[in-house]
């Protein structure tokens, strides 16, 4: 009898073992995980560990972060004219539309425009990655309250791109950093 290994054998053997303890840690996690939204479509985001570091919390309805200490404006990237991507993230007439990108040109020509922003809350991939960050201040145009989103994608520490866009204010609908810190503790079935 001889007790030489099979080269092969063991190689595909290895691949089995790993594929199997990766399967196994993803199920464990599903099973385990307390802060998590499930997407639906086959993608849950996991959160377990941001809430569990002790400075995020996190919003099971709209999967969203918010660190507990809200993280500052990125002033060194705003101070030098870092390009800002206008979106339509938000359902506007036409009339709002043309009013929101008239707004978000003659506030950008400001200098220092950035200063009133406050942090929102931030975002996860469906990796569960921090990938974005939001910030929003109100501001008067046109006789009405607008609210300017400012978004803070995140590509690596020292890099990120910009977006803007602007909605009308509605009171009923609006959502600062304690209200959205509110719903988020809210949202979960343990409590953060």
């Amino acid at each position: 009898m001889s007790f030489a290994t099979n080269k092969p054998s063991t190689i595909a053997m290895i691949f089995a073992l790993t594929g199997l303890a990766t399967w196994a840690y993803f199920e464990y996690r599903a099973m385990t995980s307390i802060f998590k939204k499930d997407l639906g479509n086959g993608v849950v985001i996991y959160a377990d560990n941001y809430v569990e570091s002790g400075e995020w919390i996190f919003d099971c309805k709209y999967q969203r972060l918010i660190s507990r200490i809200p993280v500052p404006l990125p002033f060194d990237h705003l101070k030098n004219d870092t390009p800002l991507k206008p979106i339509s993230a938000f359902p506007l007439s036409i009339s709002d539309r043309s009013e929101a990108k008239e707004l978000i040109r003659k506030l950008i020509r400001e200098s220092g425009w950035y200063h009133d922003l406050h942090y929102l809350f931030s975002s996860l991939n469906d990796s569960s990655q921090l990938t974005q960050h939001s910030f929003q201040m109100l501001t008067a145009h046109g006789g009405r309250t607008w609210v300017v989103h400012l978004i803070q994608g995140l590509e690596n520490e020292e890099w990120s791109r910009f977006y803007i866009a602007a909605t009308p204010y509605d009171p009923e609908t609006f959502v600062d950093y304690e209200k959205a810190m509110q719903q988020a503790k809210a949202s979960c079935p343990t409590p953060q």
